[in-house]
């Protein structure tokens, strides 16, 4: 389950990649992103995948 939702912060590219592994539809938010998914989703060795699994926190 996601930490957050997806935003359009500073015009970066957003979207919805409908997997068929997940079985519904992963955000992304950059292109390098949705790439990554498209990598996930038709990678064999890859059984599940969650969109922003983890927050970071930094000062």
């Amino acid at each position: 389950m996601p930490v957050r939702k997806v935003s359009n912060h500073g015009g970066n590219v957003i979207g919805g990649f409908p997997s068929a592994k997940m079985e519904r539809m992963i955000a992304f938010e950059s292109l390098l992103e949705r790439d990554f998914i498209y990598l996930l989703e038709y990678a064999q060795s890859v059984e599940w995948f969650e969109e922003q699994p983890l927050s970071i926190e930094y000062m």
